[in-house]
């Protein structure tokens, strides 16, 4: 054998024993976030805020049809002129106008204050994460909750330990 065949021989047994020495764990991040408590107070109080923008919400639109319908009764009965028709067509335009930018302000608001009130926790867990990688000397934590390993290598499932360390904060 040659000079260079040794020496990449000798760089594969190298880089082969690397690979076996590396501590590998993962967490199922789907599991872990649907078992912390902190989790399911944040989704509750999600919940509530937009429970509260649906409940105004249908407020406003029985309010327009409640209006559309008298509306309805007096152009039916001949009580309205044209002029007064086109304005009242032009007033319930108006607040239907309204009820859809309520909606899209809604749902502007619910998705900035789930950003405010998950992320945080997702700090959390991250700095939880590389905390405990860096104490307890794993090379890789991998995520397996959320589909990205199509092959889980042989490691330690983390995500009871994780969770304990989170919840403790």
């Amino acid at each position: 054998m040659s000079k260079s065949n040794y020496i990449l021989t000798a760089l594969f047994t190298l880089s082969v024993l690397t690979l076996h020495s590396q501590k590998i764990g993962y967490v199922n991040s789907t599991q872990l976030l649907d078992q912390l408590t902190i989790m399911q107070e944040a989704n509750a109080e999600l919940e509530a805020i937009q429970k509260k923008y649906i409940t105004d919400g249908e407020a406003k639109v029985k309010v327009l049809e409640s209006e559309y319908r008298a509306y309805m009764q007096e152009a039916n009965s001949g009580n309205l002129s044209q002029k007064q028709m086109a304005e009242k067509e032009a007033d319930l335009q108006k607040k239907r106008q309204e009820i859809i930018d309520y909606d899209t302000k809604a749902k502007v608001s619910v998705d900035a204050q789930r950003e405010a009130i998950f992320r945080p926790i997702l700090q959390q867990i991250d700095q939880v994460i590389q905390a405990y990688g860096k104490e307890n000397g794993y090379d890789y934590i991998l995520d397996s909750g959320m589909g990205h390993l199509l092959y889980k290598p042989e490691g330690e499932d983390l995500t009871g330990k994780i969770r304990a360390i989170v919840e403790q904060n």
